[in-house]
């Protein structure tokens, strides 16, 4: 009686089958090694196998390798030319970008898709390298639109070209943080404040501007 009621109260929908979409393939795959993930960490482990004797496969999820150095400023950039070309002269890997690792199985069985296309994979070893990633602050109201993390606004800014807002609250813990408040400061952002744990070579010039202000300079409550 309330079957359809909860389905719909769940989300839950129907499946239509005369939706039978076109193109779709499939292809097994068999390698020494698996890279998941096609950062700076993926690619130097894929290297390293392949000088090895290994025969490498590299999974990338995004359109390009090179992880979060697309849009950070910091890391091993200036080394990264040369793994491209290395990978490229690298006849024992091959690279799959724009695909997604969907599962991870026994005996080191792997899902990926690409487009419509599905790979089965089945590898000796798999380097799961996919990157660290960013924990928001708990606070009411974290989950509201334009509060976002610094790799956000980051990718917004570098890879997009949009400006997030024009006004901002930084919190930095870490360099990270500090590369965010260059970013927006560059992008005309106002800075309304910068909260961090203590002043460092970076508070200096934002004191000047009205930005920062230290635990003692600030006024109770």
């Amino acid at each position: 009686l309330y079957e359809k009621l909860l389905r719909r109260a769940a989300g839950l929908g129907g499946v239509d089958p005369h939706s039978h979409g076109e193109g779709f393939s499939k292809e097994f795959l068999h390698a020494e090694v698996a890279v998941v993930g096609g950062g700076p960490a993926g690619i130097s482990a894929a290297l390293a196998a392949a000088g090895q004797g290994a025969q490498v496969l590299l999974f990338e999820e995004q359109p390009a390798l090179v992880g979060h150095l697309r849009w950070a400023g910091r890391g091993p950039a200036p080394v990264l030319p040369g793994w491209l070309q290395d990978l490229e002269r690298q006849p024992r890997i091959q690279v799959f970008p724009g695909t997604m690792i969907t599962g991870w199985y026994a005996d080191h069985w792997l899902v990926a898709v690409q487009g419509k296309h599905l790979f089965k994979i089945r590898a000796q070893m798999v380097v799961a390298a996919t990157g660290a990633y960013e924990q928001p602050l708990l606070f009411v109201g974290n989950d509201l639109p334009g509060v976002m993390l610094g790799g956000a606004v980051l990718r917004l800014l570098r890879l997009y070209g949009v400006v997030p807002g024009r006004k901002a609250v930084v919190v930095a813990d870490n360099e990270d943080g500090w590369e965010v408040v260059q970013a927006l400061q560059e992008a005309g952002v106002e800075l309304k404040a910068v909260v961090t744990r203590g002043g460092n070579e970076h508070t200096a010039a934002l004191e000047v501007a009205g930005v920062f202000r230290s635990q003692q300079q600030a006024e109770p409550g």
